[in-house]
């Protein structure tokens, strides 16, 4: 089977790193949406944005130490963070559309290298949170944030499946274009080599001395 074919759940790669990239865009931009909100209007409810990161806000105002305006203010900070990293998550979603389209690996890199810190975040965080501090105890909860971080691995295997074969595809493309750009070399040397040292076949030959007519 060729690279182009490889398939995953009946679904070229291509197609399936296109809707994953396009379910991530639209869940950062909502994300992004959201933080923008809270950060305009600080008294609103805070929302979740575990989806990207498995974190929450809520939860870092109930372990932040210190004083009521230290914690809104880190809290604030952590919020900011949330907000680039979001809007870091969307360019490079946007970055893996475009790839998808032209299959260019490099297009899969700044996604991967999101969706690596994404995942560490969420292990690192459901550890903190549901084992050590034991603040996330609604056991629905725990396990959509499993969910989440097994569905980060296989969205990110995918991903780097489709990276690992459009690369190859273009190393072919590279080689064959190689090959072909060498055998025209060669064509053109000999060309201009024989036109040096040897006779044109197709010129007419010179008239033969009177003498021997």
């Amino acid at each position: 089977m060729d690279d182009d074919d490889m398939k995953i759940c009946c679904v070229k790669l291509s197609l399936a790193a296109r809707v994953i990239a396009m379910v991530g865009l639209i869940t950062s931009v909502l994300i992004l949406t959201q933080l923008s909100t809270e950060l305009a209007d600080p008294e609103s409810s805070g929302g979740s944005v575990s989806i990207l990161l498995g974190l929450d806000v809520e939860e870092f105002k109930y372990t932040i130490g210190g004083d009521d305006r230290q914690r809104k203010t880190d809290a604030t900070e952590i919020m900011i963070a949330f907000l680039l990293f979001s809007f870091f998550y969307a360019v490079s979603s946007a970055i893996l559309i475009w790839g998808t389209i032209v299959e260019q690996s490099w297009c899969a890199l700044p996604w991967l290298i999101c969706v690596a810190f994404s995942f560490a975040t969420q292990v690192a965080t459901l550890a903190i949170h549901a084992i050590a501090l034991k603040t996330r105890k609604n056991k629905l909860i725990i396990a959509i944030s499993v969910l989440n971080i097994g569905l980060t691995v296989y969205f990110w295997i995918v991903v780097f499946c489709a990276q690992r074969t459009w690369r190859r595809g273009q190393s072919g493309v590279d080689d064959e274009l190689h090959k072909q750009l060498q055998r025209e070399s060669r064509t053109v040397q000999a060309a201009m080599v024989g036109g040096v040292v040897g006779e044109d076949p197709e010129s007419p030959a010179p008239p033969l001395p009177a003498k021997y007519v």
